[in-house]
């Protein structure tokens, strides 16, 4: 179940937590974070490949790459027994900014984002599903 735990910035105790997608997606997009859930047109095996996964997400998609105005999409996949498993969670531990937004979608599995701004701590657990796009220049990890 996707989670979003509110931290202030200088305490590890949780002010809030939320479970239901859409006051999830409320609470980040006050942040400027655009949070939503995705329904895949058709059932992907467990071995799809880029081109499966992006046909089954080919509207969402696409609607998404015209509002950004995005040439291209790319699909990681990520697992446990990846081989560069290490070096690619390594990169993305410590916060940091981009000029660009940053987009992520779920297409399996879960991911725990962290976006730190306006002196609170927002934890993200996005699972399958879900899409995250997190403004250009907010801290995150």
């Amino acid at each position: 179940m996707s989670r979003l735990t509110i931290y202030p910035d200088t305490d590890a105790h949780a002010t809030d937590t939320v479970t239901d997608g859409a006051e999830i997606g409320r609470r980040l997009a006050a942040i400027g974070v655009r949070f939503e859930r995705w329904e895949a047109a058709r059932a992907l095996a467990d071995d799809a490949s880029q081109d499966d996964v992006l046909a089954a997400y080919r509207s969402q998609v696409d609607a998404l790459m015209d509002e950004y105005d995005f040439n291209s999409v790319d699909v990681v996949s990520l697992h446990p027994n990846h081989p560069d498993k290490g070096a690619l969670r390594a990169k993305f531990l410590d916060e940091h900014t981009h000029s660009d937004f940053e987009v992520r979608f779920f297409v399996d599995g879960k991911g725990l984002f962290y976006i730190h701004t306006g002196g609170k701590v927002y934890g993200v657990l996005c699972e399958k599903g879900d899409l995250i796009s997190v403004p250009a220049n907010t801290p995150h990890w």
